[in-house]
């Protein structure tokens, strides 16, 4: 594997890759690769290679080309009869409406009827030929119908309170979904509003709040229906996420795109933000729009992704505001599941051991007041600056670190334990350290920029912050805090950043591996 990216990120360079030749072939580690990778990478080299190297493979890889055949060949009308994935590989490339055969195809992937490594192989035909908005439209609708529809407007239990949700579409060191929520919480009551958040997996080089939620022991989320309900009557707020009946197929899509390099489509994204939209209504959805070095999409995508999401949710009486962030730098200083959460916990008010850096802590909390006053503005009958004031104000005063008790109780968190990370540093209770290993700038000069996706890779894929059933390791515990931001001034020696990890043993055999690779994340110029 090549020192400067881990596999996940070879796969997305292979792809944005407009010529491949043999040797590029020869070379690409696919033996480590997972089954779905393997398949994802296939998919990207049958659309740019000749078939004669292609068929080279078979005496490579022989244990795998008896299922691989009939996928290189599907675009023959002979082949691509004999199975429902093949002639939607075919049309995909071709170009060709898929229509109501989508729908099936999600039946039988929820029902274990086709298996993931094909499946990643679509995925990746879709990221690289795109699909159709009408096209997209059938697998939101069939995402939505592999489970239930669980919509609490108007609902009589919560005395008919607005139903209010943030969603991001994806960005490296971005909390709002671990700190909005709590400021919401303090504030339900007040404005007769409710809101189910939708939090999920990591994703690709960024972190996920329902992993970084299950860093703290005993957080349970609950299930859709009367426990939903009883937590929104609680504390105002659901962290929600797609279990049992909501969306099953997205929990399966969802994590097979992170690892597959597949994450940046269009109709990919937009099909699985709306999805869960739409089986969990809002009155009021607000959402939050990366794009840049530390997102998944550019600009001009990343708008033509916001159009997407709001013409598959027209028509379901849901008021759709959007926000653009460009992503040039994380927006915070933490990257990693427990690393984002004690720096969201301290912007709402606990204490910390760490020295966070005051600019991006401010850029945090401007942001955040302003998705805030976003969300609440139509609702309340207040104007945008009172409510950044109202919302700068939350935090200042700590009602925000109430509501976020509020949350923790409501999700199962023990009473003690939720004082303990309130009231003192919450990496000091769960026992995560910093190693001794530092990454130093070996050169003076001005960071120029930072290469976001590696670090994000490195972080969630050889740390283990974001590994999930088909590739990868696990550790909710383990992180990176940025020592520096753009345009700093640099000596050489001068800290980048500090990682963090409860197992300090495992974390450190890894940096010994990756500590060059992550120093080189840090342009300096």
């Amino acid at each position: 594997m090549s020192p400067e990216e881990n596999l996940v990120g070879r796969i997305r360079r292979l792809r944005d890759s407009k010529i491949i030749d043999p040797a590029t072939v020869r070379t690409f580690p696919l033996s480590d690769c997972g089954e779905e990778q393997f398949y994802a990478v296939l998919a990207i080299l049958e659309d740019r290679l000749a078939y004669p190297d292609l068929e080279s493979l078979k005496f490579k890889f022989p244990t795998q080309w008896e299922d691989l055949a009939p996928l290189l060949l599907c675009r023959s009308d002979k082949q691509s009869s004999k199975s429902l994935h093949l002639g939607l590989i075919a049309d995909v490339v071709e170009g060709r409406d898929l229509g109501p055969r989508l729908r099936t195809l999600v039946q039988e992937f929820v029902a274990h009827k086709i298996p993931p490594k094909v499946m990643a192989y679509l995925l990746m035909k879709i990221c690289l030929h795109g699909m159709s908005l009408a096209d997209t439209q059938i697998l939101t609708d069939s995402i939505v119908d592999s489970g239930a529809v669980f919509d609490y407007r108007n609902h009589k239990e919560l005395n008919n309170r607005k139903i209010i949700r943030r969603y991001p579409t994806g960005g490296l060191s971005e909390k709002v979904a671990l700190i909005l929520p709590s400021m919401i919480s303090a504030v339900a009551t007040q404005y007769h509003v409710a809101s189910p958040f939708l939090v999920a997996r990591s994703l690709g080089f960024t972190g996920g709040t329902w992993d970084k939620l299950s860093s703290i022991p005993g957080f349970a989320f609950p299930r859709p229906g009367e426990e939903t309900l009883a937590t929104l009557k609680r504390c105002g707020v659901a962290m929600t996420v797609p279990i049992e009946d909501i969306c099953p197929a997205d929990r399966f899509l969802y994590q097979l795109r992170s690892c597959t390099g597949t994450v940046e489509s269009v109709p990919l994204a937009a099909a699985s933000i709306a999805s869960k939209q739409l089986a969990v209504p809002a009155d009021i959805f607000f959402l939050d729009v990366r794009y840049g070095p530390g997102a998944f999409f550019e600009e001009n995508d990343a708008r033509e992704l916001a159009s997407w999401i709001e013409r598959l949710l027209k028509g379901e009486k849901t008021t759709v505001e959007v926000s653009f962030i460009e992503m040039k730098q994380p927006t915070g200083t933490s990257i990693g599941n427990v690393m984002e959460l004690a720096e969201a916990m301290h912007i709402l008010g606990a204490p910390s051991m760490i020295n966070w850096d005051k600019r991006a802590l401010q850029e945090q909390i401007e942001i955040v007041a302003d998705f805030y006053a976003g969300i609440l503005v139509n609702m309340v009958g207040r104007s945008r600056s009172e409510l950044e004031m109202e919302a700068k104000m939350i935090l200042s005063n700590r009602r925000g670190l109430e509501g976020l008790r509020c949350l923790l109780l409501g999700h199962g968190v023990e009473e003690d334990l939720i004082e303990k990370i309130t009231t003192s540093d919450i990496l000091d209770v769960l026992g995560v350290k910093r190693l001794g290993q530092q990454i130093e700038a070996k050169t003076n000069g001005r960071l120029k920029s930072i290469d976001q996706k590696r670090l994000g890779d490195y972080v969630n894929f050889d740390l283990g912050a974001g590994g999930n059933k088909y590739f990868g390791h696990f550790d909710p515990w383990v992180g990176i805090v940025l020592k520096k931001r753009l345009d700093d001034d640099l000596q050489k020696g001068d800290v980048l950043c500090e990682v963090y990890a409860a197992d300090l043993v495992r974390a450190e055999g890894i940096l010994k591996r990756l500590s060059g690779h992550i120093r080189d994340c840090f342009i300096i110029e």
